[in-house]
């Protein structure tokens, strides 16, 4: 039987990761794309866990107190990287951002990411797409009524709508731009070589109208542009607030266990007046 998945007003998100050296060198990127044109991230930091909160505050209405609940994309001191990007939000259901939350704090390895969430599927949550990336191994989560994982060879993407799993027809909205995006992001990241090689796919443009690009001005928005990377042993996250392509990455270097130093300098740098003020309160303390 076939599931049919009507988009209406939502995120436009372009997902993937890539080992390029097998345990030395690898990297998870995202775009997050709202109706909004601005938004201003909130961030979980614990001695083990690292990530970017989610929310369901995409639409251009949405005003007031932004609820938030658990990662669009983060981090683990095991060096497992997840990110998320959304298909369906249903009533009733968790928000689908707790997976990844979730996936970071029961998981040590991509592939455990992948027995986990197949797991945890189960409970009911929203639609999405999951991509866990470790030193060696990439996966792709497809989550639906059931989970559909997919091991990458090296290199895996995901945009908004479901790849491989069997039996699914998507009516694509006009704004969601998913098929397109999926298309370009694929291809540009089985040829890349570098760091350099992936913020250029973040910077890819297409339609502004449609929300075609990976890099949307149109109708949908990139509000954040991140790429976490781990080398030689050594990880960062690069993050630009807004369009990639209007200005430069700002490099934060994540070192576990985050205690208080070390939190005080992601809090420091990271672009987001929220995190701002909550650096401002622990640099009180």
């Amino acid at each position: 039987m076939l599931t049919r998945v009507t988009f209406v007003d939502a995120p436009g998100c372009t997902i993937g990761a890539k080992v390029f050296d097998p345990g030395r060198w690898f990297v998870l990127f995202k775009n997050k794309d709202f109706k909004r044109a601005k938004f201003e991230d909130e961030l979980l930091i614990e001695e083990d866990v690292f990530g970017i909160k989610g929310t369901d505050a995409w639409a251009a209405t949405a005003a007031g107190d932004v609820s938030f609940s658990g990662l669009s994309l983060g981090i683990n001191s095991n060096s497992l990287f997840c990110a998320d990007a959304n298909i369906k939000t249903l009533a009733r259901k968790r928000n689908y951002d707790v997976l990844t939350e979730l996936t970071l704090r029961n998981s040590r390895t991509a592939d455990e990411a992948a027995r986990f969430l197949s797991r945890e599927i189960e409970r009911g949550y929203g639609w999405t797409n999951v991509v866990a990336a470790d030193p060696r191994s990439v996966y792709a989560l497809e989550l639906g009524r059931s989970a559909n994982a997919e091991a990458g060879k090296g290199f895996i993407t995901r945009t908004n709508h479901f790849v491989s799993t069997p039996g699914s027809k998507i009516d694509y909205h006009q704004n969601a731009g998913t098929k397109t995006r999926y298309s370009d992001s694929y291809s540009r990241l089985k040829d890349a070589r570098s760091l350099s090689d992936i913020f250029d796919l973040l910077r890819t443009h297409r339609s502004m109208k449609r929300g075609n690009s990976i890099c949307n001005h149109g109708t949908i928005h990139t509000v954040y542009s991140y790429v976490f990377e781990m080398k030689n042993g050594r990880t960062s996250l690069y993050v630009q607030q807004g369009n990639p392509c209007q200005g430069g990455y700002t490099r934060i270097d994540i070192a576990f266990p985050l205690r208080a130093r070390s939190a005080q300098h992601v809090l420091d740098r990271y672009p987001s007046r929220r995190m701002k003020r909550a650096a401002s309160v622990l640099a009180r303390r």
